[in-house]
C-alpha cells in the first residue's frame, strides 16, 4: 500500500496515507464491487449494460455469470451497425482524395478545432489544479486543524475530569469525612456522659441551680 500511495502520488501529485486511503482488492470484479457498494445505498437501482455477458448483476447477487451471445443478435443492435458501418464507409468513398477545405481555408481555426479548441488543456490547467490545491488544503485542515482542535478539546474535558475528580475526592468528600467524623465523636461524648441514673441526672440539675443562686447573689 504505502509502494501505491508513492506511486500515486509521482503520477497525479496527491498524497494519500497507506493505511487509511489506499485499499488492495484481489480483483477488478472486487474493486468495482466495493466501489459500487461505497456509491450505494441499500435500495439503490444501478443501470449495468452487459447483456451477454451480465457478470457483475450475477456477481453481486451471488449468482453464477453465464455468457449468452445470442442477447447480442437484436434488431436494434443490427441496425445501429448497419448505420455506422454505412456512414463510415461513405465518408471514407467520398473524401478519402479530398483535403480538408478548412485545413486550407482557415488553418489556425483547423488546428484549433483539430485540438478540441485545448479544452483538455485548460480543463487540467484550471479545475484540475484548483480541485488538487483545494484537496491538498482540505488534508492539511482535516489532518493539523480540525485533528487538532478536535484533541485540544479532548484534553480541555480529560484535564477538566481530572480536576473534578481531585476536587471531589480530596474537597467535598473529604470535608463530608471530617463533618461525619467529627458528629460521631460528639455524639459519642455525649453518650457518655449520660450514665442513665436519675441521682446523677438530680446532682447536676441541683448543681446547676446551686450556681445559678451563688451569680444572682453576686451579681444582686
Amino acid at each position: 500500500r504505502r509502494a501505491i500511495a508513492e506511486n500515486y502520488r509521482k503520477l497525479h501529485k496527491i498524497s494519500l496515507d497507506p493505511e487509511s486511503e489506499v485499499v488492495i482488492t484481489a480483483s477488478g470484479v472486487q474493486a468495482l464491487n466495493v466501489g459500487i457498494r461505497c456509491v450505494l445505498d441499500p435500495g439503490d437501482e444501478g443501470l449495468v449494460l452487459t447483456p451477454a455477458w451480465p457478470w457483475l448483476h450475477a456477481y453481486l447477487n451471488g449468482e453464477p455469470a453465464h455468457a449468452d451471445f445470442g442477447l447480442l443478435i437484436q434488431p436494434i443492435i443490427l441496425l445501429s451497425l448497419v448505420l455506422v458501418a454505412g456512414g463510415i464507409g461513405l465518408g471514407w468513398l467520398m473524401y478519402r482524395n479530398v483535403p480538408d477545405p478548412l485545413a486550407r481555408a482557415q488553418p489556425g481555426l483547423f488546428r484549433f478545432l483539430e485540438n478540441k479548441m485545448w479544452f483538455d488543456e485548460i480543463y487540467e490547467q484550471t479545475v484540475i489544479t484548483l480541485s488538487r490545491k483545494l484537496s491538498r488544503l482540505s488534508d492539511w485542515l482535516d489532518r493539523y486543524f480540525w485533528d487538532g482542535l478536535v484533541r485540544l478539546f479532548a484534553g480541555i474535558g480529560q484535564a477538566f475530569g481530572v480536576l473534578s475528580k481531585g476536587f471531589d475526592d480530596h474537597g467535598i468528600n473529604a470535608g463530608v469525612d471530617e463533618t461525619t467524623s467529627g458528629t460521631r465523636g460528639f455524639g459519642r461524648l455525649i453518650a457518655a456522659a449520660h450514665s442513665g441514673q436519675i441521682q446523677t441526672y438530680l446532682g447536676a440539675i441541683a448543681i446547676g441551680m446551686l450556681l445559678l443562686l451563688v451569680l444572682y447573689a453576686w451579681l444582686g
